[in-house]
């Protein structure tokens, strides 16, 4: 059984809410693979990481860093999960395997088609599915579908 969690993104960039999640994530110790569509939104969200806030460090790496299994985030464009963890976010993408993952996280920032499509996929008796859309503040509000 998987909790499966869609974030429809429009009050913030998706780095800086995939960052806000990541820190929770963080802050509870989780493992956290993150796949991304592309090497240039693997750099934006690793740069953004670095700076988003002054006084906090969240610990990732990348396929280009070493020693991997001492991070408890890993960005990547495929579908390699070298830190074991048991959680994934899609950051600006659908595409991989979900089956490996006890909880995933969906961020997309327009309700396409290709979203109800996975939104229907895995609606099954054995996921648990919820559906987040960011108000103007930043907010998190969970919405029937």
């Amino acid at each position: 059984m998987a909790q499966i969690s869609f974030y429809h993104l429009a009050a913030e960039t998706p780095e800086k809410s995939a960052c806000r999640l990541l820190e929770k994530c963080y802050q509870n110790n989780a493992k956290m693979l993150v796949r991304v569509p592309n090497v240039e939104k693997q750099e934006s969200l690793n740069r953004t990481l670095w700076t988003i806030k002054q006084k906090l460090f969240i610990p990732h790496c990348s396929a280009s860093d070493e020693q991997h299994e001492n991070h408890p985030i890993y960005i990547t464009t495929g579908k390699e999960n070298p830190i074991g963890a048991n959680m994934l976010m899609l950051f600006d993408t659908l595409g991989g395997l979900y089956e490996d993952f006890e909880r995933i996280f969906v961020l997309f920032t327009e309700d396409s088609e290709a979203i109800k499509v996975v939104y229907q996929k895995l609606n099954t008796p054995k996921n648990i599915l919820n559906y987040y859309k960011q108000t103007h503040k930043g907010a998190w509000e969970q919405v029937e579908r």
